[in-house]
């Protein structure tokens, strides 16, 4: 994702999930845009504090949004659910 699209992504308050990946605990954690859209759901696997594992290598964990960021037309796409959401008003 550009970096200047990063602050008009907003992640809230993350809890562990009840699975894991690999051995490691996954964080479920709520994403809103700054476009009107539902709150998703994406999960992170977190090893010596970064981010090893995301979005849509953690579809089936625990109800988590298959999310992947799509450069061609700058929206995050949940492939599965068949959904893009805008990541800026315009």
């Amino acid at each position: 994702m550009p970096e200047e699209l990063a602050p008009s992504i907003h992640v809230g308050t993350c809890d562990f999930t009840d699975e894991a990946s690999g051995g490691r605990p996954g964080l479920r954690c709520p994403v809103t845009t700054d476009a009107p859209t539902p709150i998703l759901h994406t999960c992170f696997v977190i090893s010596e504090g970064k981010a090893v594992q995301g979005g849509w290598q953690l579809t089936g964990l625990d109800a988590c949004n298959a999310l992947r960021f799509d450069p061609r037309t700058r929206r995050l796409v949940d492939a599965p659910a068949r959904a893009r959401y805008r990541v800026t008003e315009r």
